[in-house]
């Protein structure tokens, strides 16, 4: 969002507001682009998204094979293979 100042702007404010199913107030205040019907950047007060345009290579892509024996489970490169094992997480939000 470092972008210089510009005429017409390139972002523009914008809050939404209504009501739920069940009578309470909902409302969202950000940022859009002309034309989109989305916050790119905003908050509903208790949750609040942006982002970061600073174009820093942050992935690393790395090709993994698996077992081709298939025997057991496993995967990395065919030089040196690790044992797979399964695991359990719970995401919350």
């Amino acid at each position: 969002m470092h972008l210089a100042i510009e005429v017409p702007n390139t972002w523009y404010r914008a809050s939404w507001s209504w009501w739920d199913g069940d009578g309470g107030a909902r409302r969202v205040t950000g940022v859009t682009l002309p034309g989109m019907p989305v916050l790119v950047v905003g908050s509903t007060g208790r949750v609040a998204w942006g982002f970061s345009n600073s174009f820093v290579d942050v992935t690393d892509l790395v090709d993994l094979e698996l077992d081709p024996s298939g025997a057991h489970p496993a995967y990395g490169s065919l030089a040196e293979l690790a044992p797979a094992r399964p695991a359990a997480g719970k995401v919350s939000p």
